[in-house]
């Protein structure tokens, strides 16, 4: 592992909980969002997301004003911080389907709900985006699930997923591999 001043133990320590910490949050915070939303979406509108609700324009709002620290929390190697960022934008994204609660809507208004799953959606793409330096695969899996190409940075937070199909929804499993995390730090 990498010495920072000459304690091994520290970083080491930190990387475990670190790990163990992104296997809980983060990880079962999109599984999810991702498997909530997305067999929802199958079920209910032919595989489709619609547009967005006008009524959640201030989260976009919000999770957009994350992006920027998010980048600058991997550039300085605070991983911690940028996952507990993007633990945030996971909590928002779950907070509005669950309150929105699109399985009510949908008796009533078909579109309102689909509105309301397009924004969740949208939300699975931008954390997939944000988690790729710590989860690629993870992110790759969840790219493949929405049938989006891969994005960067640049246009992690662009909500312009709309009118389009989604892939079929696959279980996400992964684990987060300290060696990976560790190579990472040392780069």
């Amino acid at each position: 592992g990498a010495k920072i001043n000459g304690q091994p133990d520290d970083l080491d320590m930190n990387l475990e909980d670190f790990v163990n910490r992104v296997n809980a949050d983060l990880i079962n915070k999109i599984a999810n969002l991702v498997s909530r939303a997305v067999p929802f979406v199958h079920r209910n509108f032919d595989s489709r997301v619609s547009t967005l609700p006008d009524a959640v324009q201030p989260l976009i709002s919000d999770i957009q004003a994350r992006v920027p620290q998010i980048r600058e929390h991997y550039e300085q190697l605070a991983l911690n911080r940028a996952v507990q960022e993007i633990v945030a934008i996971a909590e928002i994204a779950n907070k509005y389907f669950q309150d929105a609660a699109p399985w009510d809507v949908v008796k009533t208004d078909r579109d309102a709900a689909q509105a309301i799953c397009t924004f969740a959606v949208n939300c699975c793409r931008t954390i997939a985006t944000l988690i790729k330096p710590v989860l690629p695969k993870y992110a790759a899996d969840v790219e493949t699930i929405l049938r989006v190409p891969e994005a960067d940075f640049e246009d992690a937070a662009g909500f312009n997923l709309t009118d389009h199909e989604l892939g079929p929804f696959e279980r996400l499993v992964e684990r987060v591999d300290p060696k990976r995390v560790e190579a990472m730090i040392e780069d």
